[in-house]
């Protein structure tokens, strides 16, 4: 594998790992920001009952929680003293559940889980005043379920951004392809240019040769045979001198005709 393929390869594999990690994030992003949503209607409950110290909850007007929302006060302890669902008395301490585990810890806490008290599933925000605790819970159904789900549209839309970076690495890695040929033709050209003016200049020298020493031959009819012997044997070694210099001009040619089949390495 050459090196433009390997750097593409390459390449190609830091978008994909970059992508997936996009991707991921920004689906837990989502998720995280819908969370937030949730709990954001659910902690304007929390203040509300709150502000009253909890005081006025058994006179709450009917209509005052939505359907699917249900409210706990706590003491700081955990300990239950109204629900708008249960009674308080049948609910005992809440302090091991995990919202409010974290709610005494950190002032507030999330949970999403089956109700321990009721065959439900719950959405749970604890928020923790200087008095006492309040949950609110929202009962966390299909409805619920498909608003926490990662949109679609996103996971479409990341794909699609994935899709078109690789069709643009491909492209670039063709043009890159075709620049790096059109520049390997172009240095061909230009040794093939410099090789045919030194075969001319090599071939020059020993056509030049063998005419002066055949036209003295030719020229000097009374020239001496020892001479003539000795212009014909120096003729003789120029013709072998080209026939080296044809077998190398095949044998190059030959060559550039197999390049492909030669398998090259650094």
């Amino acid at each position: 594998m050459n090196s433009s393929k390997r750097f593409t390869l390459e390449l190609a594999l830091v978008i994909c790992v970059a992508f997936a990690l996009s991707a991921s994030l920004s689906m837990l992003n989502d998720r995280r920001y819908k969370r937030n949503m949730l709990k954001s209607r659910l902690e304007v409950y929390c203040d509300l009952l709150a502000k009253g110290g909890g005081a006025a909850a058994d006179s709450l007007p009917t209509g005052f929680l939505p359907k699917g929302v249900r409210v706990t006060l706590m003491s700081l302890d955990g300990k239950v003293l109204w629900d708008s669902a249960l009674s308080s008395d049948s609910l005992g301490n809440h302090s091991s559940r995990p919202e409010i585990r974290d709610c005494i810890k950190r002032g507030e806490g999330i949970s999403i889980r089956h109700s321990d008290s009721s065959p439900v599933t719950y959405f749970y925000y604890a928020k923790r005043y200087p008095d006492l605790i309040v949950r609110s819970a929202q009962l966390f159904e299909l409805e619920e379920r498909r608003y926490m789900r990662t949109d679609s549209l996103l996971i479409v839309s990341i794909l699609l951004i994935f899709l078109l970076s690789l069709i643009a690495v491909m492209y670039l890695y063709r043009r890159y392809r075709q620049r790096e040929k059109a520049l390997q033709e172009q240095m061909t050209r230009r040794l093939k240019h410099e090789m045919t003016g030194n075969i001319a200049h090599e071939l020059r020298t020993p056509v030049s040769s063998i005419r002066l020493y055949l036209e003295t031959i030719l020229g000097n009819p009374s020239l001496e045979n020892e001479k003539k012997e000795l212009f014909l044997q120096r003729s003789y070694q120029q013709t072998l001198r080209l026939t080296e210099m044809i077998s190398d001009i095949s044998m190059i040619t030959k060559l550039e005709e197999v390049t492909e089949q030669f398998e090259l390495e650094p």
